[in-house]
């Protein structure tokens, strides 16, 4: 194989040529089709000057649209930069900026990008706009196959790249652990635009030559019906989608879900309670892949045992090297809590044109993760929270995401939030927000500390509770704190 992912799906488009590569919209794409439809848009990309190492700013929502046009950049060896179209027009000039992106083709005119700023024509690229930006510098590294913005937790977002031995090494390690192959039938409600679907269902998919359906809906039933009626093999969704999805599969024959051999989770961090009701109810695994913007598909837990998917991320991937350590860049011990950091094949390139904060990440040839992390004896790694999300109590540091597992093992609390807060006297104190299983079965404090000082020390138990409807999170899943 060559450590190429365009020239793996070019083969498949002749491979497979008759075989279904992508449902959208209720329609079935062959490969054959999305070949054809590929070449054409390459030929326009072309057309309209596209180059070597041109960076293009893609924000469609047509997720048929998408692929065709990612596939189509890499065939012109120029590179693609992912946007939601959900975004403001401020946010998409922000990234045409920061980006210095040579092309825009978008869903919409953006009113931000001015006539001094940029040339466009309405429907000159399928059905969307395209712009052509003022930029004219290609001084992205010569093997450089992604750049994509990464939220953080402090800041305005920033530019990684990832070069094409990278993005493979990502690919081909992921599908090798989790032994995806080419009769497999992906399903995911996530937009392909986002890297955690990109990266595990539809380069996946395209590379080995299966077929990607994509819902474009989170809707428990709709999700459950192309299941039965495709006989998917390859399930991937956050863990909110799968706590709603719980409900909707009590009323279904468990039979349905026979064909599903791999449901795979990332992002947000899953509650205990949903990997044991899919185990002891459907006898189904979750499996989690532990990913960073920065270091890529870190981890895959294999395991058929239901302590130890619960407990852990798993493995590392081939290629991949974790290690703990200490605030001072020691290495921290067996079981032993500290920063997550990463080397390996999978990792980034940088940040674009932010040579001094690329260097802040990294220790070395060691990449910091920002995550909180323990290996245990086994080489499992498991994920503490974020160091951002620290707080700070008279001098002891408390993970706020330790302190939820905690609480969330009460009978009467079905989701919690731990944050820190002022005290009348301006001292920091831990608070929670509570979402109760039943309104009607009020807690008290003294009950509710009662229960949390038999497994939390003093200065990690909430002082302060507030009982509430829900709790904010965003799009998928992941609390806002």
């Amino acid at each position: 194989m060559e450590e190429n992912l365009i020239a793996e799906i070019e083969d498949n488009f002749i491979k497979y040529k008759d075989k279904i590569a992508l449902v959208w919209n209720r329609q079935e794409i062959t490969y054959n089709q999305l070949h054809s439809r590929t070449l054409e848009t390459v030929d326009m990309l072309q057309k309209i000057g596209v180059n070597k190492n041109a960076r293009i700013l893609v924000s469609v929502e047509d997720a048929y649209d998408f692929i065709v046009i990612w596939i189509a950049i890499w065939m012109c060896n120029a590179i693609p930069i992912p946007i939601e179209t959900k975004v403001t027009d401020n946010e998409i000039k922000y990234a045409m900026e920061s980006g210095k992106c040579h092309f825009i083709i978008s869903d919409r005119k953006v009113s931000s990008l001015t006539d001094d700023f940029v040339k466009h024509s309405d429907k000159i690229f399928l059905d969307y706009i395209y712009y052509e930006t003022k930029y004219s510098s290609y001084d992205t590294k010569e093997d450089t196959a992604l750049l994509f913005y990464t939220s953080g937790t402090t800041g305005m977002p920033k530019c990684v790249m990832f070069s094409h031995y990278a993005m493979y090494g990502n690919i081909v390690s992921l599908c090798k652990a989790s032994k995806m192959n080419s009769d497999d039938t992906f399903l995911t409600p996530i937009s392909p635009y986002l890297p955690a679907s990109l990266a595990t269902v539809v380069l996946p998919g395209l590379v080995l030559g299966a077929t990607i359906i994509i819902s474009g809906s989170a809707l428990p039933g709709k999700l459950i019906r192309i299941i039965d009626e495709y006989k998917v093999t390859v399930f991937f969704a956050v863990p909110f989608v799968y706590k709603n999805m719980l409900i909707a599969m009590e009323s279904r024959e468990k039979s349905l879900f026979d064909s599903v051999n791999i449901w795979l989770t990332s992002s947000a961090s899953m509650e205990s309670e949903i990997y044991d009701k899919f185990y002891s109810q459907y006898n189904i695994f979750i499996h989690s892949i532990y990913c960073s913007s920065e270091c890529g598909a870190i981890t895959y837990n294999s395991s058929q045992n239901i302590d130890e998917i619960k407990m852990s991320v798993g493995m590392p991937l081939e290629g991949v090297y974790i290690k703990i350590i200490d605030e001072n860049g020691k290495e921290c011990k067996i079981d032993e809590t500290g920063e997550i950091v990463v080397t390996g094949r999978n990792i980034f390139s940088g940040y674009y044109q932010k040579k001094d904060l690329t260097k802040q990440v990294h220790i070395g040839d060691w990449v910091k993760t920002g995550d909180l992390g323990s290996i245990n004896q086994n080489g499992l790694l498991s994920l503490k929270g974020r160091i951002s999300d620290t707080i700070n109590i008279a001098g002891y540091l408390v993970n706020p995401t330790e302190v939820e597992k905690i609480i969330l093992t009460h009978k009467d609390i079905l989701d919690v939030l731990v944050y820190s807060e002022s005290n009348k006297d301006g001292e920091n104190i831990i608070a929670a927000k509570i979402v109760l299983k039943n309104r009607e079965t009020p807690i008290e404090y003294g009950e509710f500390y009662k229960y949390c000082s038999k497994y939390l020390t003093e200065h990690k138990i909430p002082k302060r509770i507030e009982i509430v409807e829900s709790i904010s999170s965003g799009r998928y899943g992941k609390k806002k704190r």
